[in-house]
């Protein structure tokens, strides 16, 4: 109703407008009885009225609309405005609907090729990788191992960041134990730790059983330990990972002991493509291994909290609920 009046405002300022010009034609006239001025303004009045109340009646759809769009679009009536607004969304909605098939297949193909690429590069990455093995006291050959692992990693991110953007269909709840997962973790990045000098220190539970997905579980702690290590790099620095249970939630702490993070990137690390300081320092930070962690997080239900001093080190702390969904 109110945005009715609102839309028949001038309408009515110019009934009001008309009324008052009519009144000063009969006082100019010089008529005398004023009955029938109040007679005419009376019927005229009442037919306003009417004519308001019938155009409501018949655009009343298409008004509570307006003054609700959060709500689905249902018009009925058969005012002409309404029909031709019918047609107006249904156009639009026809539009949008092409631009979204349109987009869509744009993203899956884009994803494809991505996925094509990351599997095809990993074969010759695989055969260097394999012709270093065994020619690692040499320092030429140290080198080449060092930047194919940092390639790997790279495909990695690349791969994991283009399956984010199908993550509900690449998602998959189980049983897992948080110790297993992190044991995985260290393994697997167990040359990580050898080439920066750096030693994990773990306290395991037993039984630290959650349900969630494994693969990305593991793909968030395997960022947090190689940032981890990557900005402790040094003799005899350590990484520390404790899990404890509060409640219904498991507490999975990783510290270390490197350069931290600046007070005034603490707000802004999680942040697409954002590197910070210590970015500028490493020369593979490409921003993005926290914004994942943050975004994955959330899909899983895990909080992630991080607490840092400037050169004396990191916290980064997960909270996993045991039955996140």
């Amino acid at each position: 109703m109110r945005l009715f009046l609102k839309d028949q405002l001038v309408f009515i300022l110019f009934f009001i407008f008309q009324t008052f010009v009519m009144w000063g034609i009969f006082y100019l006239d010089g008529y005398g009885n004023s009955k029938v001025a109040w007679y005419v303004l009376l019927l005229q009045t009442v037919f306003i009225v009417l004519f308001l109340t019938i155009r409501y009646y018949l655009t009343f759809s298409l008004y509570k609309q307006l003054e609700r769009p959060e709500e689905d679009i249902i018009l009925q009536g058969p005012h002409p405005l309404i029909k031709q607004t019918e047609k107006w969304i249904s156009t639009i909605h026809e539009k949008h609907q092409n631009e979204k098939m349109e987009s869509e297949t744009k993203r899956n193909r884009h994803l494809q090729f991505i996925h094509q690429w990351v599997h095809q590069m990993k074969t010759p990455l695989s055969v260097i990788q394999l012709l270093t093995e065994d020619k690692m006291e040499e320092e030429d050959w140290k080198n080449v191992r060092e930047e194919a692992e940092r390639l790997e990693k790279g495909l990695k991110m690349a791969l994991y960041t283009a399956r984010f953007e199908q993550f509900e269909e690449d998602f998959r709840i189980k049983q897992v134990s948080i110790s297993e997962l992190v044991q995985q973790s260290i393994r697997e990045n167990k040359r990580l730790f050898i080439m920066n000098q750096v030693f994990p220190e773990v306290s395991l539970v037993k039984e630290d059983f959650v349900y969630t997905d494994p693969k990305w579980l593991s793909f968030i702690l395997e960022q947090l330990i190689h940032n981890a290590v990557k900005y402790s790099s040094g003799k005899g620095k350590r990484i520390k990972i404790d899990i404890t249970q509060e409640l219904n939630n498991w507490n999975l702490t990783i510290h270390d002991e490197g350069i931290g993070i600046p007070a005034q990137d603490l707000k802004q690390i999680f942040r697409p493509f954002y590197t910070g300081e210590n970015g500028r320092i490493s020369r593979e930070s490409t921003g993005m291994g926290l914004f994942l962690v943050s975004e994955i997080s959330k899909r899983l239900g895990i909080q992630v909290q991080i607490d840092s001093v400037q050169g004396q080190g990191t916290d980064v702390s997960l909270i996993i609920p045991t039955r996140p969904f």
